[in-house]
C-alpha cells in the first residue's frame, strides 16, 4: 500500500500518526516540493488556518519533521517534487535536503 501525501498529517491531528501509518502502509510519498520554506509557501500555498496554525512556515516545519522520522516506521519513504516548478539548482536542494533527512528516494515528478 502505497501513501502519496503532503506530509501534514501529524499537524492535521495534532499527534504523531506516523507509528500507525507504518502498520498499514509500505511506502510513503511526500511532496517535498521546495528546497526552502518561502520557496515551499510559494510552490504549495498551504492554508495553515484551516488546521489552526497562522504561519504558513509551521507546515513547511511540520512536512520536514514528518519526512524526517517517516524512515523510523515505513521501509520505503520518497521525497519529490514538481520538476517545472523549480530550476535546476532548487531541484538539486531540494534532493540534497531530502537526503539530509534520510529519504533514500527522490523523484522530479
Amino acid at each position: 500500500v502505497r501513501l502519496n501525501t503532503n506530509g501534514h498529517g501529524c499537524a492535521i491531528h495534532g499527534r504523531d500518526i506516523l507509528p500507525e501509518l507504518g502498520q498499514v502502509i509500505d511506502v510513503v510519498s511526500i511532496s517535498l516540493n521546495a528546497p526552502t520554506g518561502d520557496r515551499y509557501v510559494e510552490v504549495s500555498q498551504p492554508k495553515p488556518e484551516v488546521i489552526g496554525f497562522e504561519d504558513p512556515l509551521e507546515l513547511w516545519e511540520s512536512m520536514l519533521d514528518f519526512l524526517g522520522r517517516a524512515s523510523d516506521h515505513i521501509d520505503d519513504v520518497h521525497a519529490s517534487v514538481v520538476g517545472h516548478v523549480l530550476d535546476a539548482r532548487e531541484i538539486r536542494e531540494a534532493e540534497a535536503l531530502a537526503r539530509r533527512l534520510g529519504c533514500d528516494h527522490f523523484r522530479v515528478r
